[in-house]
């Protein structure tokens, strides 16, 4: 039950599983401390570098397909100061058959990498003959650029946009050499196993980034027929209208061609959505929670040092304080390290594309600013657009990179404010609350009765027809115990809960008629049958207790997932042995602070609860079939008289009070 951990060898039972926000999975396969500052670096290249590769091969063999079908030479003829026509000459065969080996290989990388990330490959040969093919292929694409700049080209030529594809791909291959070595360095050294960190259904993100290349291919060839265009300009429009940026200065001339546009540029921003959608899922599942547990378990064992060294002690409740204040740390750095991170890609992205245009098309920079951002929120005025083969080129791979980047930013700031109002709301909550909890309005019995609470007003539940012992129990059990001050996002008050707008009144607890007669004198116990009845009602006691417990908690699940248990709610949980059946562990006062602290982890409390009781309950069930079978088997072996408590071992009875005491006591 416990969560005892080498390393960053966690126990990960079913509770755990269910109730954490983060993919164990994707922390598990980590093999250094969660609190190490390596942790978090490793956790993105085995995550992130992966994806990054995904999107960014099939984009590459994209745009090399333009390098090998467009002339990288040409020149303009003028008549009277006019253009009337570009023309184009003819690659020298050398620089031509250099440029088809590279695009052969890296199809060939991206035919590779796409059977891995369908498991149809392993990882070592997939790597291997990825990073050994895209690295030639760049090399092989560099030379090309170099050997055909300095010897082919004279004052009359002009660099054509094909050549300036040339340079970007050969860019864009050694980026997928760099991030498939960096994943590949982490396995030598053994931080993860020989496989890409994602769960099974991202894998298929690759599927719909070569799906997307292909429209992107498509397009290219037929729209270059349609409007007369060459592939690396006809490549250039495909994006302007699947990214819905519109800069107007290629124009669909027919009907039939604005009908195809249209077909067209559907398909592509469906594809581009699913793109987009997926990469933004993947940072956010496997990045937020997994940072917010980096940050608090780096917390923890520099606290966990200190009490080591001696230079702190603390008592239980001091320790579980300093837990909920390690995790309010962590969410603060984590919602702030997302806030940055998002902004300081886009300030990225802005500049350089303003940058790059600027020299591109000898704009001012001002200008350059202006055009990227109206590109990037998709507007696109047209009074700019890119005219030259650098330029174009450029935007291109600037614009598939930019725009689907500002989606998953809009989506990331959105969250963060949404969590900002969300804790103002509760704050602006608290600073007019009144003095006490809630405030009863009690009127004439004809009226109903409302509760204030600090989130609204709320009706109080009707308790006639209960019995009055069964009203002073549950009165004497109040809100100020089970859900206290401390506690988050929920208030209680007589009976009644209010969860951010939900109320429901949690269950009253039942009382089980017990028909056992316990409070007969203790000789009358003398036979081994006798203890076997013993042995009963202790396991029944314990279950009503889980039974009651699972009830409170049920309905706290319900309310909401962000609810945080209070330190009096986690010691009564603790004191049914669910959380851990050592009692020296247990008795410990820095348990909070300790590796089996469920506090550690970013997860649902609650459904956490009720889980580890129902796993605990099938334990319970399934030891008593088992002692009863064998106590029907050999009657004399007593049965299940090995779960009694020390009443029986001091041989003393328990009575009716001693042991419903305990189930009653359970105020959560």
């Amino acid at each position: 039950m416990g969560y005892a951990s080498k390393g960053n060898g966690f126990v990960w039972d079913v509770a755990l599983k269910e109730s954490l926000s983060l993919n164990h999975e994707r922390v598990s396969i980590i093999r250094c401390n969660a609190g190490s500052k390596y942790f978090i670096t490793w956790f993105h290249i085995s995550c992130y570098f992966p994806v990054f590769t995904a999107c960014l091969g099939p984009i590459a063999n994209t745009i090399s397909i333009a390098c090998v079908v467009e002339r990288w030479r040409l020149t303009r003829i003028f008549e009277n100061g006019i253009q009337t026509g570009v023309h184009s000459f003819k690659d020298p065969v050398g620089i031509f058959a250099f440029n088809v080996i590279s695009l052969v290989l890296g199809f060939m990388s991206n035919l590779v990498l796409l059977l891995h990330f369908s498991e149809r490959l392993s990882y070592l040969k997939a790597q291997c003959i990825c990073i050994l093919g895209w690295t030639t292929a760049s090399f092989m694409l560099l030379i090309d650029v170099i050997v055909c700049g300095t010897r082919y080209f004279d004052e009359n030529h002009e660099k054509s946009i094909g050549f300036w594809y040339a340079v970007i791909t050969s860019g864009l291959y050694f980026g997928c050499t760099i991030t498939l070595t960096t994943h590949f360095i982490g396995y030598f050294l053994g931080v993860y196993p020989p496989r890409f960190n994602l769960i099974k259904n991202e894998r298929s993100l690759m599927v719909f980034t070569v799906s997307f290349s292909i429209i992107l291919i498509w397009g290219g060839g037929m729209f270059s027929k349609l409007l007369h265009l060459s592939f690396g300009n006809s490549l250039y429009f495909c994006v302007v209208s699947v990214l819905t940026i519109g800069l107007g200065d290629i124009l669909p001339s027919s009907d039939a061609t604005r009908i195809l546009i249209l077909v067209y540029s559907y398909l592509g921003v469906i594809n581009l959505a699913l793109i987009v959608a997926m990469t933004t899922g993947i940072i956010k599942n496997a990045g937020s929670s997994v940072v917010f547990f980096h940050q608090v378990e780096a917390f923890r064992e520099k606290e966990v040092t200190r009490l080591n060294n001696h230079e702190v002690t603390y008592t239980s409740e001091e320790a579980f304080n300093k837990m909920v204040e390690f995790r309010k740390r962590a969410l603060s750095r984590k919602r702030i390290h997302s806030l940055l991170s998002v902004l300081f890609a886009f300030i990225i992205f802005w500049n350089l594309g303003s940058l790059a245009l600027k020299f591109a098309e000898n704009w001012s920079y001002f200008d350059g600013i202006y055009f990227c951002f109206l590109c990037l929120i998709t507007i696109g005025y047209g009074d700019y657009a890119p005219a030259s083969g650098a330029g174009r080129a450029f935007f291109v791979l600037w614009a598939l990179g930019a725009v689907p980047l500002m989606s998953a930013i809009i989506s990331t700031v959105g969250d963060i404010l949404l969590d900002l109002s969300d804790s103002l709301d509760l704050s602006i909550a608290n600073r007019f609350r009144p003095g006490l909890q809630g405030i009863m309005i009690y009127c004439s019995r004809s009226f109903q009765k409302y509760v204030l609470n600090t989130d609204e007003i709320l009706p109080e539940d009707d308790t006639d027809g209960v019995d009055s012992e069964e009203n002073e129990s549950h009165n004497s059990s109040s809100s100020s115990d089970r859900y206290p001050k401390g506690a988050t996002e929920c208030y209680s008050d007589v009976g009644n809960v209010a969860v951010r707008g939900h109320t429901e009144s949690p269950p009253k607890s039942t009382k089980f008629k017990r028909k056992t007669p316990w409070n007969l004198p203790h000789q009358f116990f003398h036979r081994k049958d006798d203890e076997h009845l013993l042995g009963r009602l202790e396991l029944f006691d314990e279950m009503r207790r889980l039974v009651n417990a699972l009830r409170e908690f049920r309905f706290i699940t319900r309310q909401s997932k962000n609810y945080s248990l209070s330190y009096k709610q986690w010691n009564e949980v603790k004191s049914l042995n669910i959380l851990t059946r050592d009692p020296t562990v247990a008795n410990d006062p820095s348990f909070w602070l300790s590796d089996h602290s469920p506090l550690r982890f970013p997860m649902d409390q609650p459904k956490f609860v009720v889980i580890r009781l129902l796993t605990r309950m099938e334990e319970l069930f399934k030891s008593f079939f088992d002692d009863e079978e064998a106590y029907q088997m050999h009657p004399t072996k007593g049965g299940l008289t090995n779960l009694s408590t020390n009443h029986q071992k001091a041989g003393e009875l328990p009575n009716r009070r001693s042991i419903g005491q305990r189930g009653r006591s359970l105020s959560i």
